[in-house]
């Protein structure tokens, strides 16, 4: 009888395996980030940025509730242990098959005791020992994974334009008109009151911004420091078609400038000039820089850029004043400058004149 309970155990230990297979799936982080929840966005303070190409831009930074989004490399794993049923069933028959050996060899009668407990704990012992020999644990690539954690903090969602019909940025006593169109975007370069060239020389700009709106004028303080004014003036020069290259002189140029004018005319006052480079060689970084007791007209800067030897040009700009106009006889001094500081030491004057009318 008990040799048949142990065959019809060890049946069983011997179909359920010494081993059982054990798979299972890990993701090893290897990025993470914040991703805003879309409608949770939350106006802050009012910004003044610069655009690539150098222009002023009113805008609301947006910050919204986030979540955090991780990507990671997927393991699949597939491990070979020890089937502790079988340990356990190969101890239950190696310790029964000891004490019937036990009792068969104590007994005068016990032969079949003694071989059924010899078959125990031959048939036992194995199983009990078998499963923990043979294990094995093997790790796979499986592809990418991605998956969203919550979290508390907040980050930066984007921006919303501060849009007006016109806006006044003031430099210590300058001023400059413009207009802001739907991006917030106002409509004078940055660089037309602020030297491109001279930026080495000036390490921030202060300024205060005015938006005009049919309902309550919005007002931003800002500081733009001279490296962030530096990085954007490559692309003002781009969009402006300004070679603003300045290398080492090599051969001296030889600048002059006359004919000034400026004329009002409407809502605006165009100032041009004549400059001409005599050489022999190029002139670089060339610009002039108007000076005005009208603070709408004082601090621009007319950008040329190179100037060849031999060549001339006749630079103009367009500077929008308020209704009103600039008051008549005004006077507009013109101070020329280049990179070498190779232009010469005296200015030119003009006086602010009104078109001549066309009488028919």
């Amino acid at each position: 009888m008990y040799t048949h309970v142990v065959t019809a155990t060890l049946a069983l230990a011997t179909a359920a395996g010494c081993h059982v297979t054990r798979r299972s799936s890990e993701t090893i982080e290897t990025s993470r980030s914040l991703r805003p929840l879309p409608g949770t966005a939350k106006p802050l303070a009012p910004e003044i940025r610069l655009t690539d190409d150098g222009r002023l831009r009113f805008v609301e930074p947006l910050e919204c509730a986030a979540e955090i989004a991780v990507e990671g490399d997927r393991y699949d794993t597939v491990e070979k242990q020890a089937n502790l049923a079988t340990v356990v069933v190969g101890i239950i028959v190696a310790s029964i098959g000891g004490v019937s050996l036990f009792a068969g060899l104590s007994s005068d009668d016990g032969d079949a005791a003694a071989v059924g407990g010899v078959f125990g704990v031959a048939a036992g012992a194995p199983l009990a020992i078998a499963p923990f020999f043979g294990r094995e644990k093997t790790r796979e690539p499986a592809g990418r994974d991605s998956f969203t954690k919550p979290t508390s903090e907040r980050t930066a969602c984007g921006d919303a334009p501060i849009a007006g019909d016109t806006a006044t940025i003031a430099i210590g006593s300058q001023r400059v008109l413009g207009t802001v169109d739907a991006e917030g975007t106002f409509s004078v370069p940055v660089f037309e009151f602020y030297d491109a060239f001279d930026i080495p020389r000036l390490r921030s700009l202060q300024l205060t911004a005015t938006i005009h709106h049919e309902l309550v004028p919005r007002t931003i303080k800002t500081t733009l420091d001279a490296e962030t004014l530096a990085v954007k003036r490559d692309g003002f020069f781009a969009a402006s078609g300004i070679d603003g290259s300045a290398p080492p002189l090599q051969r001296v140029p030889s600048l002059s400038f006359d004919g000034a004018h400026a004329i009002h005319d409407g809502d605006a006052v165009t100032v041009d000039l004549h400059v001409a480079n005599a050489g022999p060689g190029p002139a670089r970084g060339v610009r002039a820089h108007v000076q005005s007791r009208w603070p709408h007209l004082d601090g621009r800067v007319l950008y040329i850029g190179k100037l060849a030897a031999g060549a001339d040009t006749r630079p103009s700009l367009r500077v929008r004043v308020p209704e009103g106009g600039v008051p008549p006889s005004t006077i507009v001094t013109i101070r020329l400058d280049d990179a070498d500081d190779t232009a010469p030491s005296y200015s030119v004057h003009a006086s602010v004149t009104r078109p001549l009318k066309t009488i028919e």
